[in-house]
Parts: C-alpha cells; sequence; structure tokens
C-alpha cells in the first residue's frame, strides 16, 4: 500500500500531488470557480481594491451538491484587513454564494454597507435591524436599527474560507 491515499500515506506525504493547468479542460464532475479581481474588506473603512491575481479555483461537484450550493452562483474574493481575524485573515480567499441574502443569526456575509464592501457575521435584531459583528473582539459591533437597512445590502453567505496561516513573501 505505498501508493495508496489512505490517512497514514497523508500523513506521511507519500500522496502524489497533480499539477493542472488553468487551459486543461475539466474533470468530470468539477466545476470552476472564478475569483474576481476584487479584494474585500474585514476591517473598517477598506474598500474594494485591485488584486494582482485572476485566478479560478477547481471544486468537486459533489462537494458543490453536498452543501446545497448554487454552483453558478459561486465565486471566490480576497480578504483584506483584520476584523474578522483569526476565523478570517487577511490575504484569505472567500467563497460567496452570491444572491443568498436571507440572513441566518450568525452567519458570515459579503454585504455593501454605504461605499464599503465587508466580510461580517450578521444577527437580526427584535426590530427588525441587523448587528454586523466582526470576529475580532477590538472591533465594536454596529448596529443597523430597522429604519436604516435601506443603507445595506447583503450581497451574499459566505460558505468557505481558506485561511492563510503564513504571511506572503512578496
Amino acid at each position: 500500500m505505498d501508493n495508496d491515499h489512505s490517512a497514514s500515506g497523508a500523513l506521511s506525504g507519500a500522496v502524489p500531488v497533480v499539477a493542472y493547468h488553468p487551459e486543461e479542460p475539466l474533470d468530470d464532475g468539477e466545476i470552476e470557480i472564478p475569483a474576481l479581481n476584487v479584494a474585500v474588506g474585514a476591517g473598517n473603512r477598506i474598500h474594494t481594491e485591485p488584486v494582482e491575481e485572476e485566478r479560478r479555483f477547481r471544486y468537486s461537484l459533489e462537494w458543490v451538491r453536498r452543501y446545497g450550493l448554487k454552483a453558478d452562483k459561486l465565486i471566490r474574493y480576497k480578504v483584506r484587513g483584520s476584523s474578522m481575524d483569526p476565523f478570517i485573515s487577511d490575504g484569505s480567499w472567500i467563497t460567496v454564494e452570491m444572491g443568498t441574502t436571507q440572513v441566518t443569526d450568525g452567519s458570515v456575509y459579503l454585504l455593501r454597507y454605504g461605499d464599503q464592501i465587508s466580510v461580517k457575521f450578521l444577527f437580526r435584531r427584535y426590530d427588525g435591524g441587523l448587528i454586523v459583528r466582526s470576529f475580532n473582539p477590538s472591533e465594536p459591533d454596529v448596529v443597523v436599527p430597522a429604519q436604516d437597512l435601506e443603507h445595506i445590502k447583503v450581497l451574499g453567505r459566505v460558505v468557505e474560507s481558506t485561511n492563510m496561516l503564513i504571511k506572503a513573501i512578496k
């Protein structure tokens, strides 16, 4: 069993890593999720900004089905800022199911608030408003009363993050 994909093989580093090139066709059961050329904020007063890398991420269609996601609504974004640290770190990628805007308390959403696009936890208030919460405890909650909801737009629900545990060297 030297060439298997068992846990012991993975722990020993014996599982082969296969590189692919973006121009290669997708395998059966694979989809590509676009990564938009913008970074979204996980901090105070961070606006969208260009990201130099333009990418597509390959996913298993089985993964999409398992979680009941809509493949054509999934988009990846780069995160900038520390308000969601360490849950979602600066430089991480998030996968957002765009158009999923029904707020479930404690879920993470991509939202537009004024001219900012941010990644935050959302909670419903008893009066119909929202609480916008960062993971980082040094960031205060933002309370959005029901009469001010016109200033906030939920763009989609964050369904996955790829959290960077190291800093880029370039």
